[in-house]
């Protein structure tokens, strides 16, 4: 089993991110992720390209990743030459995860109507990889015009980094199954949701690209001591979701249920490090989970007690999957 990391996000946060990057990789996880955002009152990075490649530079081995890059939001040509780039630098160790993205004020920003998001990824992906297979592409709609096009320099990975898709409802997730190499839920869903949309996964399998290369998640994950830390870490996961997810209309966050689905697992890994491992050990069982990402993002794992729960984490947890 696989393990990466999504570390605290932000300006604020950037010397801590390197260190809690820095510690991940010689404390054996596979990777780090970064997401997306624009305009939001949390903290998060708007350029997940820019800050994986800053990393790429005091980093030998971990991959790093994009949870998720707001595909619409750019053009093709950008996150094509980007992603190559960055793969090159990187000497091949960058993962592509893709997102629709959901809020309105971001589209507005800049200047891309939402209802166009589902006509820019389906264009657009399969241009991405006909474009890093080192293909002379000619092609032309009404966003883009290619003609006898090549890419350079092309990704260090033959055919370019593997692409997650990530998403919750139908539409969104047979998309993965027939463009990209993995189906990448994030951590908003809880398990229910997550039943129905692999349920829709695996159907779509069978008609789409096959067996996809691994089988990654996402989860807040918080180890906590005794007593008193469960109930701080349940507190500031509670704001998390309330502010970073339920504030802004998101139809996986119903925070009258929230509490209840959090002390039965379904939302978050939350508890000692046993209860934690018995926690992936059901999720693996029920959904094939090979590749796990923990969201170290709660109030409770800053600073130093963050880096103690990333050491633990990785001394009394990961062990029990190799």
């Amino acid at each position: 089993m696989h393990f990466g990391i999504k570390p605290h996000q932000g300006g604020d946060d950037w010397k801590e991110v390197v260190v809690e990057t820095k510690l991940a990789e010689e404390l054996g996880f596979d990777s780090v992720f970064f997401g997306e955002h624009h305009g939001v009152d949390w903290p998060q990075f708007s350029s997940p390209m820019l800050v994986l490649a800053a990393l790429a530079g005091c980093t030998s081995r971990i991959r790093l990743g994009t949870s998720v890059l707001l595909f619409p939001l750019h053009s093709l040509m950008g996150v094509a030459e980007d992603a190559a780039l960055l793969d090159v630098v990187s000497e091949g160790r960058l993962i592509l995860g893709l997102g629709a993205g959901y809020l309105e004020s971001e589209f507005d920003a800049f200047g891309v109507e939402r209802s166009e998001r589902a006509a820019r990824l389906e264009e657009g992906i399969p241009l991405l990889r006909s474009l890093w297979a080192g293909e002379e592409v000619t092609h032309q709609s009404a966003r883009l015009k290619l003609d006898r096009f090549r890419l350079n320099p092309l990704p260090h990975q033959d055919g370019g980094p593997e692409i997650w898709y990530g998403g919750w409802e139908k539409t969104p997730v047979r998309r993965a199954a027939r463009l990209a190499d993995a189906y990448f839920p994030g951590p908003s869903g809880n398990r229910e949701k997550l039943r129905i949309c692999y349920r829709i996964y695996h159907e779509a399998l069978e008609e789409g690209r096959g067996e996809p290369s691994c089988r990654p998640l996402m989860r807040d994950v918080v180890l906590v001591r005794d007593a008193a830390e469960r109930r701080r870490a349940e507190e500031g996961l509670v704001r998390l979701f309330k502010e970073g997810y339920s504030a802004f209309g998101h139809q996986n966050v119903n925070m009258d249920t929230f509490q209840e689905e959090l002390r039965r697992g379904d939302r978050c890994f939350l508890g000692e490090a046993e209860e934690v491992i018995d926690q992936i050990h059901s999720y693996r069982e029920e959904f094939g989970i090979d590749y796990l990402v923990i969201r170290v993002q709660n109030e409770m794992t800053r600073g130093e007690r963050g880096r103690e729960m990333i050491r633990e984490f990785s001394q009394k947890v990961m062990p029990e999957f190799v």
